[in-house]
C-alpha cells in the first residue's frame, strides 16, 4: 500500500489572494497556482460577485504544499478552528523570524522562546485568522 501525500487546504473569506501573497514573501515559497472563478472553466455559472475569489492557490513550501480557495460568498463562513499549521526551522532565529512576521497584524498566542521540547517555539494567529506554531531546534 503506497502512502499518500499529506497537505493543508486552508478556507479564507475573499481574503486568500492576499493571504497566499503574504505567505510566499514571509515563507520563503512559491504560488504554483492562482485560480479565480472567472478564470475557471466554470466561470459562465458564477455569480459576478463571487467572480474575483479564488477557488484554488497553490504553494510549494519545499515538497510540502498548502492548498487554499475563498469560501462561497453567502455561504456560512467562520474562520480556520480548531487547527495549526506546524512550521519546524533548524535555528531558533529563522523560527523566531517568521513567529514575528506572522504575528504582524495577528494575535500572539504564545510568545516565541524555550520550551522543555524545543530551543524555540511560539504560536499566533495570523491576520487571515490562520493559527501557527513556529519551532525550532531540539533541546540538548
Amino acid at each position: 500500500m503506497s502512502t499518500p501525500q499529506l497537505a493543508i487546504h486552508l478556507s479564507f473569506d475573499g481574503t486568500c489572494a492576499e493571504a497566499f501573497a503574504f505567505y510566499k514573501a514571509t515563507l520563503g515559497a512559491e504560488i504554483s497556482m492562482m485560480m479565480s472563478y472567472a478564470d475557471s472553466p466554470m466561470a459562465a455559472q458564477v455569480p459576478a460577485e463571487q467572480a474575483s475569489r479564488i477557488l484554488h492557490a497553490s504553494l510549494e513550501l519545499g515538497a510540502q504544499r498548502i492548498m487554499g480557495a475563498d469560501a462561497i460568498q453567502g455561504h456560512p463562513y467562520q474562520g480556520s478552528q480548531g487547527f495549526a499549521v506546524s512550521l519546524s526551522y533548524p535555528t531558533v532565529d529563522e523560527a523566531r523570524r517568521v513567529h514575528a512576521a506572522m504575528g504582524e497584524g495577528g494575535t500572539i498566542v504564545m510568545p516565541f522562546g524555550p520550551t522543555f521540547w524545543a530551543r524555540g517555539f511560539g504560536m499566533v494567529t495570523d491576520r487571515f485568522s490562520v493559527t501557527w506554531m513556529m519551532s525550532a531546534e531540539q533541546p540538548a
